[in-house]
């Protein structure tokens, strides 16, 4: 036997063994079956949505803590090289000068080479500033506070590519039993 006719009001003529008063009372009882479903269904569904949402955010949050991490990690390794960088770039500077320089003045870069034949044998030379308009500071070590005096000597007697030449500072160090000194000096154009 099927339920659907209990559901279905046709204005055909029903012919019903039973009384009217259960068909009334079957009714009621669909209608209110009814009414309690549909607020179930909606309480239901809405009970679903909430705990989707709340595994989303909670997904969402882990997704951000590990992104997080990852960001930290990447911002770590770049800051081991970051000092490398900088190196570079004040090599990629120091270079532009230079070559600005050489590029203005042809004969700058011989006047430069030309130090190392008047350096006294017993002087190193350890370092070379150079600046756009031509001006050099030169450091080194020496054995003997003599030959730093011995060096700015020669590079004064030299004259013609080398002015203003001068004495920046000269120290003792106990360290490597040596004298470490700076002068300072203007390299011509031949």
């Amino acid at each position: 036997m099927s339920l659907l006719p209990l559901f279905n009001k046709s204005s055909a003529k029903n012919i019903n063994l039973l009384p009217e008063e259960e068909v009334a009372a079957l009714f009621v009882k669909r209608d209110l079956i009814l009414a309690l479903s549909i607020p179930a269904a909606t309480l239901i569904l809405l009970v679903v949505v909430f705990v989707g949402l709340f595994l989303f955010e909670a997904g969402q949050k882990l997704r951000r803590a590990d992104l997080a991490k990852k960001i930290n990690q990447t911002t770590q390794e770049w800051q081991k090289y970051a000092d490398t960088a900088a190196t570079v770039v004040q090599i990629n500077t120091d270079l532009k000068t230079y070559q600005a320089t050489a590029e203005k003045n042809k004969g700058f870069h011989d006047n430069l080479v030309a130090i190392r034949d008047i350096v006294p044998s017993s002087v190193v030379l350890s370092k070379i500033d150079l600046s756009a308009a031509g001006e050099a500071t030169v450091g080194g070590s020496a054995t003997d506070p003599k030959d730093v005096y011995q060096f700015i000597d020669i590079l004064k007697k030299k004259g013609g590519p080398y002015s203003g030449v001068s004495l920046k500072n000269v120290s003792y160090s106990a360290s490597d039993n040596t004298y470490k000194f700076s002068v300072s000096f203007v390299v011509a154009v031949k």
